[in-house]
């Protein structure tokens, strides 16, 4: 309850000083708007780093940079594809080709996690699942 009162009273402030800083930044320029959730974003993130206690991990996993290098690379190529067909033409080989090349990193994605989750941990199901359709 009180996280809801903090958030609409941080909302409400901002909405109201939006009014205010808008009507003022015209005499300054129009560049600063970018320059203004700068400092907030600084305090919150110095504020966080020293107030929010540390998680204890319970086991170190590490990184997995050939699974964030596939998806990404993936969703990357799918976004290009996009942007792009329209001046390459839609049935060009490079615009078809892209999607393809897509498609098969978000696959190779699924393979690396396969390996590199364990999916033991997911086998029961949770609170939210629905076994049966008469569950509903």
């Amino acid at each position: 309850m009180i996280a809801l009162a903090v958030f609409s009273l941080f909302g409400a402030m901002g909405y109201s000083s939006g009014f205010v800083l808008g009507g003022l930044l015209p005499g300054i320029g129009w560049s600063y708007v970018f320059l203004m959730p700068a400092l907030p974003a600084l305090l919150a993130l110095t504020a966080g780093w020293k107030l929010i206690p540390r998680d204890r991990s319970i086991k170190t996993g590490g990184h997995d940079p050939a699974g964030a290098i596939t998806l990404t690379l993936g969703m990357l190529l799918i976004v290009y594809a996009v942007v792009t067909a329209p001046d390459k033409g839609w049935t060009s080989p490079a615009t078809l080709g892209t999607p393809a090349l897509a498609m098969a990193l978000p696959a190779a994605f699924l393979l690396i996690e396969k390996r590199v989750f364990d999916l033991e941990r997911c086998a029961s199901p949770g609170p939210l699942t629905l076994r049966h359709s008469g569950d509903l």
